[in-house]
């Protein structure tokens, strides 16, 4: 996990913030057309390739799966923390627990749910891998063609398995 790249962090950070902005009340739900785009970026850009670059500019390559991963389930940690900060007041008001359990209770919540970008990451990981076999451009067209549809099986498998749109 030390291969990847930083700026492949920055813009997991990027794409969790602009996940919170949208869901919340702030009205900015255009926003949600493009808030996975800096994780698609972060992605297919993740590491440096490990020969000497002849061209100027670093050509950075799509993440290993386990760099997918950690990268997606990452955004999905930090996204669920900024939206489902009400589970700990819902805990401690309803729940009557005291505020370390709930707490640890949200941290399970968002480490749980997490695992669906996480599996998400690893898809666009395992398509971006399959189709540049022999192709040099780190921007793969087929892990972007088929994103939405990855996202839309994630969101489905979530909403199926936990009951929990």
């Amino acid at each position: 996990m030390r291969q990847i790249h930083k700026s492949a962090w920055l813009l997991v950070l990027l794409s969790a913030g602009l996940q919170i902005v949208v869901f919340p009340l702030p009205n900015l739900y255009f926003l949600g057309w493009g808030a996975i785009a800096p994780l698609l970026i972060a992605l297919l850009r993740a590491r440096e390739p490990g020969t000497l670059q002849l061209r100027a500019g670093v050509k950075l390559l799509p993440a290993k799966p386990g760099q997918a991963f950690v990268l997606a389930y990452g955004c999905g940690v930090l996204w669920y923390a900024g939206t489902c900060y009400w589970i700990y007041n819902t805990m401690r008001q309803y729940g009557g627990v005291d505020a370390p359990a709930a707490l640890g209770l949200l941290l399970l919540f968002c480490l749980y749910l997490a695992i669906y970008h996480g599996v998400f990451g690893l898809l666009i990981s395992l398509l971006a891998r399959q189709s540049n076999a022999g192709e040099t451009n780190a921007f793969n067209r087929w892990a972007l063609l088929l994103a939405p549809f990855a996202w839309l099986t994630v969101e489905l498998a979530r909403t199926r398995i936990t009951g929990c749109p």
